[in-house]
């Protein structure tokens, strides 16, 4: 009996809490990694109702930025268990702001393509219309770009993205004015050439 007793006060607390802490993340892990499927196929489903939408959800457009997600949320919400200093926290939490951002900018984006419905019911023309390619990958683009602009400001680097911003537009502008007689000369000659 104090052999037992020995060996239990040998335990330390601490670290016992703390792998028991790393097996329940390791558990949330491996779960979601199992599960991504069927919850996907579950909010896919969901959403499709209100849209009255036939499409199976493996079809869907959405169904793997969703699973990549879910599989992401749970890596957080394990490493958020486990315990850490305040400033690994606080990295973790930066760095899920920034993964979520660029899930859902891919996941509006997988929306903005040419032959879209969404994009057709929006412009209201009959299906055979196709959108303009140009104005999808344009779309696509200012999505990405707030994104950029977004994360920037998540991080705290939203004052030196402005000023740079700044910078360009003025260099700009002084190209444009410096290149405007080469670019009046091109199009006249293109245009005499073409008659």
């Amino acid at each position: 009996m104090t052999e037992i007793t020995n060996f239990l006060s040998n335990i330390d607390l601490n670290s016992l809490i703390t792998i028991f802490d790393i097996q329940i993340a390791l558990a949330i892990v491996v779960i979601a990694f199992l599960i991504k499927g069927v919850v996907s196929r579950i909010i896919i489903g969901i959403v499709y109702k209100f849209t009255k939408n036939q499409k199976k959800a493996r079809e869907s457009e959405m169904y793997g930025p969703i699973k990549k997600m879910f599989v992401i949320l749970a890596i957080y919400v394990g490493l958020r268990i486990i315990p850490k200093g305040e400033r690994v926290a606080y990295i973790i939490d930066e760095i899920f702001k920034v993964v979520l951002i660029i899930f859902v900018t891919k996941f509006i984006t997988t929306f903005v393509y040419s032959d879209s419905k969404y994009l057709k019911r929006l412009f209201k023309k009959p299906d055979t219309y196709k959108v303009n390619e140009l104005f999808c990958k344009v779309l696509r683009a200012f999505i990405w770009l707030m994104s950029f602009f977004i994360i920037t400001n998540e991080l705290g680097y939203a004052e030196q993205i402005n000023t740079l911003i700044a910078g360009l537009g003025f260099v700009s502008a002084i190209i444009a004015l410096a290149a405007q007689e080469l670019v009046k000369n091109l199009l006249s000659r293109s245009f005499n050439s073409y008659r």
